[in-house]
């Protein structure tokens, strides 16, 4: 569902109860383009999992593919963070 951010604010409360009880994800919206999306906390800390998994899979890599021993700042410098 989208909605406008004025939208969203004069409905907030049933939004959160959407999302809580229906797990609807929310799409909210400023001039036509999607700007934020309210989402259940089941939804986030899956997505934290899936960014946590994927950072693993890349500093594996980048371990992987060094010559030897590398600092955290090159890690992180390679990593993007």
């Amino acid at each position: 569902m989208k909605y406008t951010i004025a939208n969203a604010r004069e409905n907030f409360s049933e939004l959160v109860n959407m999302v809580n009880y229906r797990n609807d994800r929310i799409e909210i919206a400023k001039r036509n383009k999607t700007v934020a999306y309210i989402v259940s906390k089941n939804d986030f800390e899956l997505l934290q999992k899936i960014e946590d998994f994927l950072d693993a899979k890349d500093a594996d890599n980048i371990l992987a593919t060094s010559k030897g021993t590398i600092s955290h700042s090159e890690l992180f410098g390679d990593l993007g963070i």
